[in-house]
């Protein structure tokens, strides 16, 4: 499986942050940075190895950016889902299930 990125387009959190697939780490990873802030010197929040363990399904992802973001996990899940194009349908998080 190859890199892949998206944008994050959860309200507060889509001017910059995105989450994807790192096939170095062979893990879903997100970067997260509230709007208005700067991610000059790097994300508000980086959900990736080692500061957080390696996560292998979309939605584990999804329930880590929920807990960091304060936001709930529909909300996150339909925000990954949103920034989805065609190629990304196998990733998507619909009640916790990889379709």
């Amino acid at each position: 499986m190859q890199d892949w990125i998206y944008p994050v387009l959860l309200d507060g959190w889509d001017q910059q942050s995105i989450w994807g697939w790192d096939s170095g780490m062979s893990c879903y990873f997100a970067q997260l940075t509230r709007n208005g802030n700067s991610d000059d010197n790097g994300p508000d929040v980086w959900i990736t190895p080692p500061a957080w363990p390696a996560m292998q399904l979309p939605d584990t992802l999804a329930q880590a950016i929920a807990r960091a973001t304060g936001a709930d996990l529909a909300t996150v899940s339909a925000a990954m889902n949103d920034s989805l194009d065609e190629d990304g349908k196998i990733h998507r998080i619909l009640d916790g299930n990889r379709r």
